[in-house]
């Protein structure tokens, strides 16, 4: 390694680009062999850093969610329960208006109708949009 490769490692590591520092070389090669001109080439790594990091932020935000697993509307069997609106939920998980003007979303009805899973299933597409949130339980509240 060149004394140069050395000092960028340690700059990238001082910067907090972990994955400009880990892809770099690998990325100057694929630069080289198609011709990449420079704002290219930092195209491409930028490219990787801000993907890494958006996924690191959704695992992290999901964890901190304590959302159920697997909870999502494309799995929620709509057909099951006439008297749910698809159309409704699937608005309150596309927009973010009712967030932003904090008000809350409170899910009622009788037992085994899907409930939790039509919650869970809003909360992770917010999480997708990049909206934190917390799932708990009324019982546990």
């Amino acid at each position: 390694m060149q004394q140069h490769e050395a000092v960028l490692d340690i700059q990238l590591k001082e910067l907090k680009l972990s994955t400009f520092k880990n892809n770099w070389h690998d990325v100057e090669q694929l630069a080289i062999t198609e011709s990449y001109s420079y704002s290219q080439y930092l195209s491409h790594l930028c490219s990787m850093e801000i993907d890494k990091r958006i996924g690191t932020r959704l695992t992290r935000m999901i964890k901190e969610s304590k959302l159920p697993k697997n909870k999502t509307l494309s799995s929620y069997d709509f057909d099951s329960c006439k008297s749910i609106n698809k159309d409704q939920i699937n608005a309150l998980a596309e927009t973010d208006t009712w967030v932003n003007q904090a008000h809350n979303l409170i899910i009622f009805g009788a037992s085994g109708l899907g409930k939790t899973h039509i919650a869970s299933a809003i909360a992770y597409r917010k999480i997708e949009l990049g909206i934190r949130v917390k799932f708990f339980q009324t019982s546990h509240l």
